[in-house]
């Protein structure tokens, strides 16, 4: 029988016996400790219960591991956690995903759709995918995470769905071949770094409902020359660290917006 040690809502351990296979986390669990399950070597079955958001723990030690069963409420899994288990080098299908979460890109294709049965994608998926020269999101996803596409040298052409709300760090850093970004109608932040390095870019659009542009978002894309967007998004020099050629229009009135580098929020 498996044993649990938690804390409030916070699982910290489990410690399986010998002959055990299987661990069914307790309903009333909401949190898992990264080193929750260190020590399963024999369990080939989790089963996650329904409110748990994340999950930021390892499994790195569940060698045996065949099955992972998490819940709708789940929309992070860390792109470490299954080191050293051999749970995705074992999966030969191009899309290796866990209850919607794509954990492993297997594919060779150059246009690329991603089905619409994956709700989120684990950070680094397509990290350095160099084969990608378009991909077209999935509606329904609602964050890119750090790193997802980086250093696709190749990817020229990006689709997003209405659904994204959140690019994060890095996400598209070092596309070196990026061209066109269309971006959904309802993106609301874009994280520091998110399009830094991508040197082909020469236009962008952005959405009027984008509030906030961190730190050097678009540094270094150096042959960018026209950006459009709202007068209520806030954006600062950093933001466009190194693009020389850049002129920023406002997507209100079509004109020339010339102290953006002191921020505007109006």
């Amino acid at each position: 029988m498996v044993k649990f040690y938690y804390k409030d809502f916070n699982l910290l351990k489990c410690t399986p016996e010998a002959d055990d296979t299987e661990i069914i986390v307790p309903k009333g669990i909401f949190m898992i400790d990264k080193n929750a399950f260190r020590g399963c070597g024999s369990i080939k079955r989790i089963v996650i219960p329904n409110g748990v958001k994340s999950l930021d723990c390892t499994f790195s030690d569940c060698v045996s591991l065949e099955e992972l069963v998490i819940p709708l409420s789940v929309t992070f899994i860390d792109s470490k956690a299954f080191d050293g288990t051999g749970f995705l080098e074992n999966r030969k299908e191009e899309f290796v995903s866990v209850g919607g979460i794509l954990l492993k890109y297997n594919g060779n294709e150059e246009n690329l759709i991603i089905p619409d049965n994956i709700r989120a994608i684990s950070a680094f998926v397509f990290y350095e995918c160099n084969t990608l020269k378009s991909v077209k999101l999935p509606d329904g996803i609602s964050e890119i995470f750090a790193g997802t596409f980086y250093s696709c040298t190749n990817l020229e052409t990006v689709i997003m769905p209405d659904s994204l709300i959140k690019i994060r760090l890095s996400a598209f850093e070092k596309c070196t071949s990026l061209k066109n970004v269309i971006f959904g109608r309802n993106l609301r932040n874009i994280h520091g770094t998110a399009f830094a390095g991508c040197t082909s870019l020469k236009e962008l659009t952005i959405p009027d409902t984008v509030r906030v542009i961190e730190q050097h978002a678009f540094a270094n894309c150096t042959s960018l020359e026209k950006v459009t967007l709202s007068e209520n998004t806030f954006i600062s020099r950093r933001i466009f660290y190194g693009c020389e050629k850049i002129h920023i229009y406002s997507s209100q009135t079509g004109n020339e917006i010339t102290d953006w580098y002191n921020g505007i929020t109006y």
